[in-house]
């Protein structure tokens, strides 16, 4: 993340329509200070904060390619970072993040919301760089 106003993203959603995610987030105007968002969005009426984690990762992680992944159960989402388990969140009863399987996005987005991302929009163009992205199927 170079500019700020930018959020860069590689997330899961529902097919269904509905804002039924699994995401891993990164904020432009945080870029410097090595952190990254882990974030299950469920449906209306659930709060959001008990499904988010801020992980500081004593690195910027701008500076080189890492590997952020996720791991989705039933019953929990895990998420990693160059290999280490940083974050779980459990998925309690109702919870239907995603309940079936869904379509794996990156996107490079302004969001326009002053705390989560920065202003909108960027001052000069904004790039995402991705070495590969790849998809593993549990118990693979």
């Amino acid at each position: 993340l170079e500019r700020d106003g930018v959020v860069n993203a590689l997330f899961m959603r529902s097919p269904s329509g509905n804002n039924n995610e699994i995401d891993i987030e990164f904020l432009s105007n945080e870029s410097g200070a090595g952190k990254v968002h882990f974030v299950l969005h469920p449906h209306e009426g659930l709060p959001p904060d008990k499904y988010s984690a801020e992980i500081y990762l004593g690195f910027n992680p701008a500076l080189t390619f890492n590997k952020y992944a996720f791991v989705w159960s039933a019953s929990y989402v895990d998420f990693f970072v160059n290999g280490l388990r940083r974050a779980s969140m459990p998925l309690s009863e109702g919870f239907p993040v995603p309940s079936r399987p869904g379509q794996l996005l990156l996107s490079n987005w302004s969001a326009g919301i002053p705390d989560w991302g920065g202003e909108n929009p960027p001052a000069n163009s904004a790039t995402m760089k991705v070495d590969w992205v790849r998809f593993t199927p549990q118990g693979d």
